[in-house]
């Protein structure tokens, strides 16, 4: 067994696209956040955070929608 395939096997056995690493430092009440969420979801802390990613994108098109609404009226 490749070195890889038993990494995969202990972190889950998901295999991942990812290839950049991320590190960052965070609150402790974030962290524990952000991985109770993704635990409930059934996501990993790099999924978890695209979700964020993307639910933040949505909310800001939301924002720009609506002022361009207001604007019009």
């Amino acid at each position: 067994m490749s070195r890889i395939s038993k990494e995969r096997i202990i972190r889950g056995g998901r295999r991942s696209p990812r290839v950049v690493h991320l590190a960052t430092k965070a609150t402790p009440e974030f962290d524990a956040l952000l991985r109770q969420q993704a635990h409930q979801e059934g996501y990993s802390l790099a999924e978890m955070l695209e979700k964020y990613q993307e639910a933040y994108q949505e909310l800001k098109l939301l924002k720009q929608k609506s002022k361009k609404e207001k604007k019009e009226e």
